[in-house]
């Protein structure tokens, strides 16, 4: 039977040096995004996947460098600060 849970006890499965895909475009689960975010202080090398997503990515911010790394599959705005200073990594995956 499904129990709901809030977003902070859903995010608390995620560990230091996992992966994380966020869901793209406007279905980036923007409560998740900041309740993962908010433990950014016990979470060291958390990869974040993402294709594009709308909204916020604060996990992208600067200061969360040494919890998490953006791996984008395309560059948007709310991340493109992030690779241009090194903070993360871009992976192509669209072909012409």
């Amino acid at each position: 039977m499904f129990s709901p849970v809030s977003a902070e006890e859903a995010v608390k499965v995620i560990k230091s040096n996992n992966r994380v895909y966020i869901q793209a475009a406007a279905a980036a689960p923007q409560a998740l995004i900041h309740a993962m975010t908010n433990r950014h202080e016990e979470l060291k090398h958390v990869e974040i996947c993402q294709l594009h997503t709308e909204g916020e990515a604060p996990y992208a911010n600067p200061e969360f460098r040494n919890s998490f790394h953006v791996n984008s599959f395309f560059i948007g705005k709310n991340v493109r600060h992030t690779l241009k200073a090194g903070n993360g990594s871009y992976t192509p995956v669209f072909f012409k």
